[in-house]
């Protein structure tokens, strides 16, 4: 970056700060004319789109700035506000957050930190300084829970300016559960409901109105309940546990999640090395990117069922998906969503990365026999997403032997499309003895 050229963009965007438009413009001009850097150029662009007031004009520099850097959030979200698909009191400044009331000035322990495997909120354990998820078990210490609460802020600027900048919240009709506490979206004409987890069936005389994101698109219930429970017993039959087996009700059920299409690049920094005379000799630095793209990516957005049982998510075939419509719920309830879309999106981008990760890792090291190799995920960004519905039966059964406190019954579900099923198994005979040795 050349000294005049970085005097010239501090003093623009000092102006610029300052609400003095013309003198804005005036050095920010001076500088596209003076060969500035691909950064100073950028900056330029996204500054003058600021202090311009023609909208064609603006327009053209946020369009300059998509040309160098595609995913640039800044030049996103300005064509968004101009296309009329966000609302500019909407957006969130990720850089100025809102302290909790209780919070104290550099305590970790107030911040709020985000499982980037399953998207629930990560608790912290006083005792042995580290945070755990209470949905998927994860767990980790409180120096990478400091590093994921940075990401989880840059990723919000790429991402999601607002949710409402990308689906607009509408007024749905919702029901709690009493009995286990899960959220049902409710189809036309529902005036009663069993809720598929704890089997409680309720009357809804008066269900409440919420503000949710409605979802895009679903996938029909394709399975019936017979083939559901042939796959259920023949699935114990695989286990071994078809003769102790007492299999109860079975309920249907659309489980929400969110796809995300997730593109950019993977920059990385190597160097060349040789061995010479028994040590390592750097010949030459190297450094460059590799494109990514990655389509659909599925994150749960309920977290009822245990983390291994939504595993299923993934087994479901997203080209049958059909645009959603009320009409799919007649007689079928609908989980509403518990994970944000902005929380869903760290799980997705966590996902790209180790996908293409290894990939890269193994081209560059054995084509180009680059060591010392570094990458950086800076370039991945998330394209767009939606909020889907899948069909699931759920299921459950305990074992004839078992007597309480020690009959908890196992949970499997069924996947509502292919007729697949995952589900929970008892402890192996020895580690119930070992079990009942230490009670």
């Amino acid at each position: 970056m050349s000294e005049m050229g970085r005097m010239l963009l501090v003093q623009g965007i000092a102006a610029a700060k300052a609400g003095d438009k013309s003198e804005a413009r005036e050095y920010l001009e001076r500088l596209l004319l003076a060969d500035p850097d691909e950064h100073q150029l950028v900056e330029a662009w996204l500054w003058l789109a600021d202090v311009c007031e023609d909208e064609d004009e603006k327009r053209e520099y946020l369009e300059y700035v998509i040309g160098y850097e595609p995913w640039n959030p800044r030049a996103r979200r300005g064509l968004a506000i101009l296309n009329g698909l966000l609302d500019p009191a909407d957006v969130i400044d990720p850089n100025r957050p809102r302290p909790a009331p209780a919070a104290q000035p550099g305590d970790a322990r107030s911040r709020r930190y985000v499982c980037q495997q399953c998207g629930g909120t990560m608790s912290f354990s006083a005792g042995d300084e580290r945070l755990s998820c209470g949905y998927c078990g994860r767990q980790i210490s409180l120096l990478q829970a400091l590093d994921e609460g940075e990401l989880q802020e840059r990723e919000f600027v790429v991402a999601l300016a607002t949710a409402k900048g990308h689906g607009q919240p509408v007024a749905t009709r919702a029901f709690a559960c009493q009995g286990c506490g899960a959220a049902y979206l409710l189809g036309p004409e529902v005036v009663s409901l069993t809720c598929p987890y704890c089997a409680s069936t309720h009357v809804l005389e008066q269900p409440e109105t919420r503000d949710l994101i409605a979802p895009q698109g679903i996938i029909p219930m394709a399975v019936t309940e017979e083939r559901a429970r042939s796959a259920l017993t023949g699935w114990l039959g695989q286990k071994g546990l078809r003769r102790e087996a007492l299999t109860g009700a079975m309920g249907g059920v659309y489980i929400p999640a969110w796809t995300f299409d997730v593109g950019g690049e993977l920059r990385w920094r190597g160097a060349v090395v040789e061995q010479a005379g028994g040590r390592r000799v750097r010949l030459a630095e190297r450094s460059g990117s590799v494109p990514i793209f990655f389509d659909d990516i599925v994150v749960p957005a309920s977290h009822t069922l245990a983390a291994d049982l939504m595993k299923e998510a993934n087994g479901f075939d997203l080209g049958a998906l059909v645009p959603y419509d009320p009409g799919y719920l007649a007689g079928w309830p609908a989980e509403a969503y518990q994970v944000p879309v902005s929380d869903a999106s760290l799980v997705a981008r966590r996902i790209a990365w180790e996908r293409s990760r290894g990939d890269v890792d193994g081209q560059l090291l054995a084509e180009d026999q680059i060591s010392d190799l570094s990458l950086s995920s800076a370039g991945m960004a998330i394209l767009s997403y939606k909020l889907i519905l899948l069909p699931f039966w759920l299921a459950r059964y305990r074992m004839a032997k078992q007597v309480p406190p020690n009959d908890e019954p196992f949970s499997v579900v069924i996947n509502g499309q292919t007729g697949a099923v995952r589900g929970q198994t008892p402890r192996g005979k020895l580690r119930r003895f070992l079990d009942s040795l230490l009670e």
